[in-house]
């Protein structure tokens, strides 16, 4: 397979497991909370692997920022899972979502913000998405990498946003990975607010298609074709802690080994994504993207990050991003800057309603991102 472009959008609700759930149920229509159906099967011996060498040490400015980080960690040890210690949830059943959009390809609806938080002018002609918020139901805050790699990383605050209260709606911060132009596949990883689940939850997203297929038997969904590591602290739809100050980060990271894509978090490999979901084999990623996003087709009110504006203070940070690459028979791992010159500038596709800040200047690796959703 090569994981090909990036196109985001990454999947509405209930396209995999919920935690808590354990019925099938039909199509949900506005006012109704869909449940997803899983059964918990035991890890056997095929997934007991030996996870790859640990990421690079994060980078961290000072030893009250260390301390944070560990203290963070280690409250955001698991607290929630529909499977017992050593199980793993399937789904049983998907439910029908609208498809997802693609930036990737129209890009003329992105904003690019300037270091003050603000917009900078508009080509004549580009759409004008940020006036008229109502006209797209997906948002988001966005830096893009043009980077051959085989994995990428970053540090990211965990919030709990208010979510709209009708409709498909939900909150994300991530990163997403894929391949080379030409198909529109991705992998996903981060922390979601949704509308069908209280506080914020790890997850994990494959796409094989540009999201053609989400919510249907075999096709992209959340926390599905996932192989966790016996004796890991996380798994895909736990719950998590949130931040409560700007240095509490937690580190996502995926690399891809032997086709599969392995899935980091906090200080620790999870498991993998069982690269059998995709056709083919994947050789490498040639773009990823790390951005806050909104999916809302309530009354467009859903708080991105932890509702604060990107230029506000305190408002959510992500941090040291990396692309990784295996060279010589070891892993290299290469920093990367906000600088524009740098893959794409720091975009909001409806700045008035969100927005990111280059808070520590182009050359720095940290950048702020989120608003209230109501402009």
């Amino acid at each position: 397979m090569s994981i090909k472009r990036i196109s985001r959008a990454s999947a509405l609700a209930c396209g995999g497991l919920i935690a808590g759930t354990a019925t099938a149920a039909a199509a949900p229509n506005a006012e109704e909370l869909p449940k997803a159906g899983y059964q918990c099967r035991t890890i056997g011996p095929e997934n007991r692997v030996e996870p790859p060498p640990p990421l690079s040490p994060i980078k961290l400015d000072s030893s009250a920022q260390t301390a944070a980080i560990r203290d963070f960690v280690e409250k955001n040890k698991i607290s929630e899972y529909p499977c017992p210690r050593g199980e793993v949830a399937y789904p049983k059943s998907y439910f029908p979502t609208a498809r997802k959009s693609n930036p990737w390809i129209s890009r003329e609806l992105r904003t690019p913000m300037s270091p003050s938080g603000t917009r900078t002018p508009r080509r004549s002609g580009d759409i004008q998405d940020d006036q008229d918020p109502t006209r797209t139901k997906y948002r988001y805050v966005s830096k893009y990498y043009d980077t051959d790699t085989h994995g990428v990383s970053i540090e990211i605050n965990v919030a709990n946003p208010e979510v709209e209260e009708s409709g498909v709606s939900q909150s994300i911060a991530q990163l997403a990975a894929s391949g080379e132009v030409g198909d529109m596949d991705t992998v996903e990883l981060g922390w979601r607010v949704s509308r069908w689940e209280a506080g914020p939850r790890l997850f994990t997203y494959v796409n094989k298609d540009n999201y053609a297929t989400h919510g249907q038997p075999g096709g992209d969904c959340y926390n599905c074709n996932f192989i966790p590591l016996p004796g890991a602290d996380y798994v895909p739809g736990q719950a998590l802690v949130p931040s409560s100050i700007s240095t509490e980060t937690l580190q996502f990271g995926v690399r891809l080994i032997d086709d599969n894509w392995w899935v980091w978090v906090g200080d620790q490999w999870i498991g993998y994504l069982d690269g059998d979901f995709w056709p083919g084999t994947t050789e490498y990623s040639n773009s990823h993207v790390f951005y806050g996003e909104v999916y809302d087709d309530g009354e467009g009110t859903t708080d991105m990050g932890n509702g604060r504006w990107g230029h506000e203070l305190n408002s959510s940070v992500m941090m040291n991003p990396t692309a990784s690459y295996f060279k010589n028979g070891g892993w290299v791992t290469v920093d990367e800057p906000i600088d524009p010159t740098r893959g794409s500038p720091l975009w909001s596709s409806v700045a008035s309603r969100y927005d990111g800040y280059e808070a520590y200047g182009a050359r720095s690796r940290s950048w702020k991102f989120g608003g209230p959703g109501t402009g």
